[in-house]
């Protein structure tokens, strides 16, 4: 098997830098779009930049629904369409196979496609770097949907980030995140400029006014009405109080409704007789223009009338520049504002906001220690700070992920079979032509070079059957034709099976091994008693009745198991042919032999070396006990299955014995290259041993050794592909195998299958 690494190609596609730094792609909405998010990752991504010193950063952007595109920066070096999923996909290829090292993720929830913003997830499955998410909203008690959305983005990702210590409680208390992966870093906000604010209130031509500030994107919800009545009483006491609203109306707003909302505050404020004291500034206004606004005003006023918000990147950009501020209680403000930093008052109560704000512009002294309390606290999240926090926590997951690669902590945590997998067969599709399918693939890409062979035509077959009814029966009925048509073809006048053919229809030997015999065997008999069309079913009867004669020639410990378990399958459809029972009772016999035959104190097995499939032999074992009523190979079955977990179980996760050196007894297993193949055998074995045993513990060692797939694994590294069903060609001590061929694919799938439709029967 072509082994092609992730770390060789992508080493072979970048020159190597200067220096060691860690390279960043920021995934969010991003400049010029006018997006509270895109302004936010701008800053980071600057702030990030200053601190490393690295130009290697990138942005992937997020456009927003319909078609409108934007003139990007040349930082910008992939573009999603929000509601495409195969953008998601393809710009997770794009990250695998850059320099990137680690992804930060901009997370809010309607920025990203499909319910939840689940589109997300086409990414994140097929993302192969450490994830840092930031999270700008954390919701108590959301929708459904929202929660769903959430927690899918929490279990892809290696840390989370939060803003406030309150959004980090409820992470833990309302979804059960772990503590150690959630860093709490505050919202950054520029330096404050060097102009006084007297200076700025004359060139704004506010000399002698009182100023009180609102800022951001304008639309409903945010209270400005509230805010709009408490300055018509406050100006009533204080008549020198202007009060400014600043910020284009918001796009998605202007987009539905045009003007409407902007109109109808502005009747507002003339109907209350406080044109004079209420001023609209009807721009999008740039960083440079905002930190002015903000140091030239004597308080900024936050009206918003739901308390649950998480975060307020304008909040935080007000204490920066030391602004006195009024704002309701919501979650933010409580916390940042804690200590005398800031006037909390009800939401939506126009007379006790009209009260604070009378009472702070009158208090000269007052202000002045709001000021300085707020320049305090501000000092440590200005851009420049912020920066270096998030440089520190990049290069610490980078450190762990590229030093202790296979310690828990090293990848993203494993997405497991109790979060959700199903089987998806688009790449098995891709493989197949209207010959069957093709052995191996270059990547993604069909290898026409390596042609077919009847082992991977008859596992094919195999996972058509046991998904006949999972997809479209008659899509599923054209596929199981066709691998059993190439079966039929392979089938020589004898018996035997050829086993390798070249892309021009060529067979390349005379017979194929006797493990494909009995491999082919057992696809056979799977078909025999699975199969929807009769008239198929009759075929793989006729071609498994001629077989039957070549079993009796087979040695081979493998071809035997296999040979159990078609043989097995066979007489689920036919009990009463007492030669296929005889056959399967001799193969168990033999086995049975073997086993007395090796196995010590030390070494319950079969053989006096552990290879490949190893699983395969003590399935066969508890199969053969329970159809023949057995006890003795049930109990050989149970004592081998057993054996072989106590080697390839470490801790949480299963580490396969690798096929650059196999294990004998006292020896060292080798780490690596460990295959699909033998996982699947496990979760094969484990989930015929609770049936055969009607042990629970079974099913849970199923789940396990299917969670290889996963990401549960030496490297912490996942091998299936979500978004087209196929499966890496191995694990290697340089990572995940870049090819997806098809034994791989079909052993991956073929477990899924029967863990998560439990009607699958096991002979399949």
């Amino acid at each position: 098997m072509t082994m092609t690494t992730e770390r060789a190609v992508v080493e072979t596609m970048i020159q190597p830098a200067g220096e060691s730094t860690v390279s960043v792609a920021f995934l969010a909405t991003y400049v010029p779009r006018q997006c509270g998010i895109a302004t936010f990752t701008e800053d980071l991504y600057g702030a990030v930049l200053g601190a490393t010193g690295s130009n290697g950063h990138a942005v992937i952007a997020i456009n927003g629904p319909g078609s409108q595109r934007f003139e990007y920066p040349k930082e910008v070096a992939f573009e999603i369409h929000r509601d495409r999923p195969d953008d998601y996909r393809r710009a997770a290829d794009f990250l695998n196979f850059s320099d990137v090292d680690i992804v930060c993720v901009q997370h809010e929830f309607g920025i990203f496609g499909g319910d939840g913003g689940m589109h997300l997830m086409q990414l994140l499955r097929n993302l192969r770097k450490p994830t840092v998410v930031t999270l700008h909203t954390v919701l108590p008690e959301p929708e459904a949907h929202y929660r769903r959305g959430l927690m899918a983005v929490a279990n892809w990702s290696n840390v989370l980030v939060t803003m406030t210590q309150h959004s980090r409680q409820l992470l833990i208390e309302n979804y059960g995140i772990d503590p150690s992966r959630i860093e709490v870093i505050p919202h950054g906000a520029p330096p404050m400029p060097q102009a006084a604010r007297k200076d700025l209130k004359k060139r704004f031509d506010l000399t002698d006014r009182h100023v009180i500030l609102t800022f951001g994107l304008l639309g409903p919800g945010k209270g400005i009405e509230t805010a709009i009545e408490a300055i018509a009483a406050a100006s009533a006491k204080q008549p020198n109080i202007t009060y400014l609203i600043v910020g284009a109306t918001h796009p998605e707003v202007k987009r539905r409704f045009g003007e409407d909302y902007r109109l109808k505050l502005q009747r507002m404020v003339s109907e209350l007789g406080i044109r004079d004291n209420v001023a609209f500034y009807n721009q999008y206004v740039n960083k440079a223009e905002l930190v002015e606004l903000l140091r030239m005003c004597d308080i900024y006023l936050v009206p918003y009338p739901n308390l649950g918000q998480s975060v307020s990147g304008t909040l935080s950009y007000a204490l920066a520049q030391g602004c006195a501020v009024i704002s309701t209680p919501f979650l933010h403000a409580r916390e940042v504002l804690d200590g005398g930093r800031g006037v909390l008052v009800d939401p939506n109560n126009p007379a006790r906001m009209s009260d604070a704000i009378v009472e702070v512009v009158r208090d000269p002294e007052r202000i002045e220690q709001l000021r300085q309390r707020a320049l305090q606290f501000g000092a440590s999240t200005t851009w420049p700070e912020i920066g270096k926090r998030y440089a520190g926590l990049f290069s610490r997951i980078h450190t762990v992920f590229s030093e202790t690669i296979g310690i828990e902590q090293a990848a993203r945590p494993i997405v497991t079979t109790e979060t959700g997998v199903q089987p998806v067969f688009a790449h098995m599709r891709r493989l197949t032509d209207d010959t069957g399918i093709l052995q191996h693939a270059i990547f993604r890409m069909p290898n026409r070079f390596h042609g077919y062979c009847v082992d991977d035509n008859a596992r094919a077959l195999q996972v058509a059957l046991m998904n006949q009814d999972r997809l479209d029966d008659q899509a599923m009925g054209h596929l199981t034709s066709r691998y059993l048509s190439f079966l039929h073809y392979a089938q020589r006048e004898d018996g035997w099976f050829h086993n390798f053919m070249s892309y021009k229809r060529e067979w390349l030997d005379d017979i194929g091994s006797e493990d494909c015999q009995g491999r082919t065997v057992w696809a056979l008999g799977s078909a025999v008693t699975a199969m929807h069309d009769p008239l198929d079913r009759l075929l793989a009867k006729q071609l498994f009745d001629r077989a039957v004669p070549v079993l009796h020639k087979i040695t081979s410990p493998r071809a035997r198991a296999y040979a159990i378990l078609g043989l097995g399958a066979y007489l689920q459809t036919c009990p009463e042919n007492a030669e296929v029972r005889r056959l399967l009772a001799e193969h168990a016999a033999a086995l049975a032999a073997l086993y007395a035959q090796t196995h010590t104190d030390g070494w319950l097995w079969f053989e006096p070396v552990l290879t490949y499939a190893n699983a395969k032999l003590p399935e066969a074992m508890l199969m053969a006990g329970s159809l023949l009523e057995n006890g003795e190979y049930r109990s050989i079955g149970e004592s081998a299955l057993l054996f072989l977990t106590d080697i390839v179980l470490e801790h949480d996760h299963f580490s396969l014995i690798g096929n650059q050196g196999w294990l004998t007894p006292g020896g060292t297993k080798a780490p690596f290259d460990q295959q699909p193949i033998d996982a699947a055998a496990l979760v094969s074995a484990y989930r015929t041993a609770s049936l055969v045993l009607q042990d629970e513990q079974y099913i849970k060692l199923a789940r396990k050794a299917l969670d290889w797939f996963l990401g549960a694994n030496d490297l912490r590294m996942r091998l299936y592909d979500f978004g087209n069903g196929g499966c890496a060609d191995g694990l290697t001590a340089a990572g995940v195998s870049l090819n997806q061929g098809a034994e791989s694919t079909l052993c991956c799938l073929r477990a899924i299958s029967l863990m998560t439709d439990p009607t699958n029967p096991q002979v399949l």
